[in-house]
């Protein structure tokens, strides 16, 4: 049996440091502008946290979810 598999990653901290990039500042600036928008499913209370689990293998979210307690 022939697999051919590979893992890749991707190392971040030379864009964090400023030795490749800027990212925090672009990330900063980029929020000062409004030019990034944040998708999240909030579900209120903390006895709703099963749905929003739940919500992240249903694909019953957007972006991000968030449980507001």
């Amino acid at each position: 049996m022939n697999c051919m598999c590979s893992i890749e990653g991707f190392v971040c901290s030379p864009w964090l440091s400023g030795a490749k990039g800027s990212f925090l500042q672009d990330m900063h600036r980029w929020m000062r502008e409004g030019k990034l928008s944040v998708k999240e499913t909030v579900f209120e209370g903390l006895e709703n946290w099963g749905a929003g689990f739940q919500s992240l293998f249903t694909g019953g979210n957007t972006g991000k979810v968030v449980i507001k307690v």
